[in-house]
């Protein structure tokens, strides 16, 4: 790896790379990151191909958030979430995107990434309650009671004209 680019990036590298050199070491560990993870992240600094970038999909952006939010990278972390609030809802699941904004603290996705549950027709599956943060699930189901519940008082005061 290129350490005078990868020390200008983000000063933190400069601690990382001198113990390694005092300690005669070439290897540097990241505890909680994969290889494939890291290689993700060193593709922005040094893609293998300029006309085709190597992160294409969430999950490819999800790693690289991961790995930005773990060593406290914030140039790439922004990117990472700019380039995820860029997938529509269809590419990211709201589900998947309530996970990382509770896992990395993106207070921005919240509120849509709710909204668009509470606003779909069908209950959530085993599999999203599964994977939502513990009160998520109860969360949108009240939500969803409640809106059915003033759709139900608008109709049936006339206040609303549903076709049937």
């Amino acid at each position: 790896m290129q350490q005078g680019y990868t020390r200008s990036v983000d000063p933190r590298f400069e601690s990382v790379f001198s113990i390694a050199d005092v300690q005669g070491s070439q290897t540097i560990q990241l505890r909680g990151i994969e290889c494939r993870q890291f290689d993700l992240v060193l593709s922005l600094f040094y893609p293998i191909d300029l006309l085709e970038p190597q992160p294409k999909t969430f999950a490819d952006w999800s790693d690289i958030l991961h790995v930005a939010h773990t060593i406290d990278i914030p140039p790439v972390r922004t990117l990472a979430i700019s380039k995820i609030s860029q997938l529509g809802p269809k590419v990211v699941p709201p589900v998947d995107k309530i996970v990382l904004a509770d896992k990395y603290g993106i207070k921005e996705w919240f509120l849509p990434a709710y909204m668009e549950l509470v606003g779909r027709m069908e209950d959530l599956s085993v599999e999203e309650c599964e994977k939502l943060p513990s009160d998520g699930a109860s969360l949108v189901d009240t939500l969803k009671n409640e809106v059915k519940e003033q759709i139900r008082m608008l109709v049936e005061e006339d206040s609303i004209y549903l076709p049937m």
